[in-house]
């Protein structure tokens, strides 16, 4: 049995327009002869109405309480409402899907709420379900305790429920699709220049996600390095075929970060990739040296190089930094 796992964030099922692409992927692969299966995020993000943090917002607004098990039951119903929205829509245009919650889809986890681990997932129903020759939906960032609680796998936890499903049915391919390409040399909103990284090393990939990208869940990345699994990032609203995330060989800066510090008015910049030369890293430090930048608690790594940077000029180095050490290929 061919099957391919399909994982749609957020802004790709936020509207009836950007879910009317995701049906065309889902589509496409099932005239492709793949069997299927899709997972799928929160409908948009802070302030929509079934967004996460909307639900999240509501109960504390009416209850005042962070009880984490009862905010992973509303944290829960954000995922099943997209799930259900995206397989009641396919089953009305003559093809046979149905929703699953991630408890339902047999993913069983421990019982630390809000950011659980998933311990196993048991495929029976949903093999059996796609033996029926069903596309199971089913809603990401979730599970239940082996004492029977739902619970939820924090942040980006889809990403890790597209990857342990995958993994566990031993899937072709884990396809996650979003708003940009794929991992990109630096954040396409900030850098206009960036450019797509085909293809990039799982440790390189955890780094990134570590140092502020926000493209894949750094778990979802180590599950499927240990289950020696291919994971694709793809952009949900072209057909590029973005990037392939595997046991790669590869050397040098591959892409640019930038995250809050822990000091007020300051940024981290990092610098990754694998086997960074120290020519590179001489060349990092004679740009922000002959450009006079403050910078300060430099790390330097075979994996990458780090230095903090007032918040006011961060794009400006990152930008300058990617043209000077990615696009000049330093």
């Amino acid at each position: 049995m061919k099957i391919i796992v399909q994982k749609f964030g957020g802004t790709s099922v936020a509207t009836e327009t950007a879910r009317e692409f995701v049906y065309k992927k889902i589509i496409k692969a099932i005239n492709m002869g793949y069997k299927l299966i899709v997972v799928v995020s929160a409908i948009g993000r802070s302030g929509d109405a079934y967004a996460t943090d909307t639900l999240l917002d509501l109960v504390r607004g009416i209850s005042g309480t962070n009880n984490k098990r009862e905010m992973d039951m509303i944290y829960s119903c954000g995922e099943i409402i997209s799930a259900s929205i995206l397989a009641s829509t396919l089953t009305s245009r003559g093809y046979k899907a149905v929703s699953l919650s991630g408890q339902q889809a047999g993913i069983v986890t421990n019982s630390n709420y809000f950011d659980a681990k998933v311990k196993y997932v048991d495929t029976n129903k949903i093999k059996k379900y796609l033996n029926e020759g069903y596309i199971p939906i089913i809603a990401g960032s979730q599970g239940v305790s082996e004492t029977g609680d739902i619970t939820t796998l924090g942040r980006g936890g889809s990403d890790i429920s597209a990857v342990a499903i995958g993994t566990a049915v031993e899937s072709e391919k884990i396809i996650i699709y979003t708003d940009v390409e794929g991992v990109m040399t630096a954040d396409p909103y900030v850098i206009k220049d960036a450019e797509l990284i085909e293809q990039i090393s799982y440790e390189s990939c955890c780094k990134l996600a570590e140092k502020g990208a926000k493209v894949v869940h750094p778990r979802a990345v180590t599950i499927a390095q240990k289950a020696g699994t291919n994971l694709y990032i793809r952009s949900t609203f072209n057909n590029c075929l973005g990037t392939c995330i595997s046991n790669c060989n590869e050397e040098g800066v591959q892409s640019i970060t930038k995250k809050d510090s822990n000091i007020k008015g300051k940024s981290i910049v990092s610098l990754i990739g694998k086997k960074i030369s120290y020519k590179v890293n001489n060349k990092i430090v004679k740009y922000l040296e002959e450009n006079n930048i403050c910078y300060i608690n430099y790390e330097i790594h075979e994996q990458y190089f780090s230095f903090i940077v007032d918040s006011s000029i961060v794009d400006e180095v990152i930008n300058n930094l990617h043209e000077f050490i990615i696009l000049n290929k330093a």
